[in-house]
């Protein structure tokens, strides 16, 4: 495990845990306060195959975001280190009523199993994470940005679903199987699809967002846009700036970014002209 993954926990007081959802939890954490999901790679057309060093060397190292397959990637490779049973799967993105599924199982998620009990775990969904580990079909879960479910439900795309409480109820996310993938062969699947597909919602546009203490941020090529998310976790204000010039585009993801997010960033604002 990289030293600054392990210096992050120490602060979290995770080696004094015992119980392992408040471990689970405790990483989640640190995954969120130190990843933004991004897709620059996807924009830049850097499409080396991914295996562990890359996600150690990207991640780990150079404290690089990513998307879903890499996140999470990163997330299993440090819960297996850490001695954790989970498991690796695939999940289809719900988008909407009228255009539906978003391409198939191209989610990455993880699974953990205790006590005949299924849980999971998603670092890798932006502005939608519920942190702790999410149980099937028990309480809901409340996290900094709202609060989420999983239940057991038969749908063309999975029997068990990811919802989120929105003020007009609650919202299908996505929906998997839980079954086990090759973790190899699936997030290089997902990767070339994310990469490649027409459909893919990640091969067009800027995108940079985070999960925060309080709320979310998510940054495309024309605006940020700032939520603070409410007790009951609903947004109860949003900030959105409009960029007019490049340099607005960087600066506003050096504030929320590290350092090599934002010379990634840099180096596809000067590759478009955007």
């Amino acid at each position: 495990m990289q030293s600054f993954i392990k210096n992050k926990l120490n602060k979290t007081n995770y080696f004094a845990l015992e119980n392992e959802l408040e471990q689970l939890t405790a990483i989640q954490q640190v995954f969120a306060e130190t990843f933004t999901f991004e897709n620059i790679d996807v924009l830049l057309k850097n499409d080396e195959e991914i295996d562990e060093q890359f996600l150690i060397d990207k991640l780990l190292v150079n404290e690089r975001g990513g998307l879903c397959y890499e996140i999470n990637g990163a997330l299993y490779l440090v819960l297996k280190e850490l001695g954790f049973d989970v498991t690796l799967g695939s999940a289809t993105v719900w988008s909407d009523p009228e255009k539906r599924w978003i391409i198939d199982r191209t989610h990455t998620v993880i699974l953990y199993y205790t006590k005949k009990q299924m849980y999971l775990l998603d670092s890798g969904s932006g502005t939608n994470l519920a942190i702790k580990p999410l149980p099937l079909d028990r309480e809901p879960i409340q996290s900094p940005v709202g609060i989420f479910r999983l239940r057991t439900e038969n749908t063309e795309r999975g029997s068990i679903v990811s919802e989120k409480l929105t003020e007009d109820g609650w919202v299908l996310r996505y929906a998997f199987h839980p079954v086990e993938v090759n973790f190899h062969e699936d997030v290089n699947r997902i990767k070339d699809m994310i990469h490649n597909h027409p459909e893919s919602p990640f091969n067009k546009d800027l995108l940079i967002a985070r999960t925060l203490p309080d709320g979310t941020v998510s940054i495309n090529s024309e605006r940020s846009s700032r939520k603070w998310i409410d007790a009951d976790g609903f947004v109860e204000k949003e900030e959105r700036m409009e960029f007019e010039h490049n340099h607005h585009i960087i600066q506003a993801v050096e504030q929320y970014g590290s350092a090599s997010t934002t010379n990634a960033v840099r180096e596809y604002v000067e590759n478009q002209r955007i």
